[in-house]
């Protein structure tokens, strides 16, 4: 990182300040509809609930965000088909909405529109959610799936559903995870990817087509990853020298290589340089670059691409609206994004209120949803805690909390913006995250009177 792109960034990102006032920090987008965790570790959602996915306790759509009332303190969400998961700081999973392929894991098939505890999971890092199917990274490295599996996309080995999680034989030393409409994607810690389920349009990057396949397969000749997102039938990793590399369907330009062919291996996306994060889901994908700027690509036919037309593109275009941006999440025809002042805001189809606005009109600009995360006195318990940062932000690889709060009692967790954790350990010592990749991650810090989220850059 130059000098100058540091200046650039340190006027951006403000310190890790935690006050009263809730923003939106993890959120995801589903099919038809979304979800949001605000600073007190609850959740709101709103959109489409004829399954019960937004977890309120009814089967009601909302056009404006509700508030979960059943689970706290959590850190990560995942929005599928018509159901959701929720991961918990004590390494929980919880998942409702729509249960007729097993996909919440609870042991049965029946539908919950409250949140229920996945059957024997524990340690749990990272969760993910595809069409009809689910993955959980556990803190030992093994990976954990579930529900419908008509293409092998459990990795189980035989094509046989299942409603309670099953470890993936074999899998062991993993980084992260991504589960796309009936496909799925493990990243190795050294930099591999594994693919397997459905091959229709070349997502699986095994060089070959309608190749299905429920056994883990490695990419071959493709390593040095940091990241990778499964879209609906396309694929898309991030190296770990900024470069992006996509695969898979490609009708409506979402591979981002200047073609609508599909393609069945990585290609690099040369347009695409100095990037840092990545989402792709339904038809469109995203990328924010080093100077957290944002690119769309892909469909746009609901404006899900941001960029104030409906045209599709098949190169990654600017969306401008929106800056600095620090996370991303693509739904299948709506998206998320928020800045580094923590203002969310969502674009695209907006039939079933998925966007949060109150109205069921589309939007093909980025708008922010009523209501989201509203002034809370959760956090702040006293004074001092009130003016609790860490210094510095953004780092440069080492960073400490406030001496206040530099205690054993204290817990600080590093989470990627993909779920993966990164770091665990006491605030009563310089934290050091110089082996990671730069980017943006999530700083957690839990104590018996404090639980405070907050981003910051790396």
């Amino acid at each position: 990182m130059t000098v100058q792109t540091l200046k650039k960034i340190i006027i951006c990102f403000s310190f890790c300040v935690f006050v009263s006032e809730i923003q939106a920090q993890v959120f995801a987008a589903g099919e038809g509809h979304s979800l949001s965790i605000c600073d007190d570790a609850r959740i709101k959602a709103w959109g489409r609930n004829n399954r019960g996915q937004l977890g309120d306790g009814t089967t009601t759509d909302s056009n404006l965000p509700v508030q979960q009332s059943t689970l706290t303190n959590v850190i990560a969400v995942s929005a599928g088909s018509e159901y959701s998961l929720a991961l918990k700081g004590n390494g929980t999973v919880w998942a409702w909405g729509d249960n007729s392929r097993g996909q919440l894991g609870i042991g049965n098939n029946v539908d919950s529109p409250n949140p229920v505890l996945v059957n024997g999971l524990n340690n749990v890092v990272a969760i993910s959610c595809g069409g009809f199917h689910s993955m959980a990274l556990k803190s030992d490295g093994t990976v954990w799936t579930w529900g419908w599996n008509l293409f092998g996309q459990l990795g189980h080995s035989d094509y046989i559903d299942v409603n309670s999680p099953v470890q993936v034989p074999s899998l062991t030393g993993v980084a992260g995870i991504s589960a796309g409409w009936n496909h799925s994607l493990v990243l190795k810690s050294m930099g591999a990817v594994i693919a397997f389920g459905d091959n229709g349009n070349g997502q699986l990057g095994i060089g070959n087509l309608n190749s299905n396949t429920c056994i883990p397969t490695t990419i071959t000749g493709f390593g040095n990853v940091a990241a990778v997102e499964a879209g609906g039938y396309h694929s898309l990793a991030l190296k770990n020298n900024g470069s992006v590399y996509a695969w898979g369907a490609n009708s409506f330009g979402q591979l981002g290589n200047g073609t609508n062919s599909d393609v069945n291996s990585p290609v690099n996306l040369d347009l695409l340089n100095g990037i840092i994060a990545i989402s792709g889901a339904g038809l469109h994908s995203f990328a924010i670059k080093s100077d957290s700027t944002l690119l769309a690509w892909g469909a746009n036919l609901n404006g899900e691409l941001g960029i104030g037309t409906n045209i599709s593109s098949n190169v990654p275009l600017l969306l401008s609206t929106i800056s600095p941006v620090v996370s991303v999440s693509a739904g299948f025809s709506h998206s998320q994004a928020m800045d580094a002042n923590g203002n969310f805001f969502n674009w695209g189809t907006n039939s079933l209120g998925q966007l949060g606005t109150g109205q069921n009109i589309d939007s093909n600009i980025p708008v922010a949803p009523i209501n989201l995360c509203e002034l809370s006195n959760f956090i702040v318990e006293s004074e001092s805690e009130s003016r609790l940062k860490i210094f510095p932000n953004p780092t440069s690889g080492i960073f400490f909390i406030d001496e206040s709060f530099r205690n054993e009692s204290t817990r600080v967790s590093i989470f990627s913006l993909y779920g993966t954790l990164v770091y665990e350990g006491s605030t009563d010592k310089l934290i050091d995250i110089s082996h990671l990749v730069g980017g943006v991650y999530r700083c957690q810090l839990m104590s018996s009177r404090l639980h405070s989220v907050k981003l910051f850059k790396y």
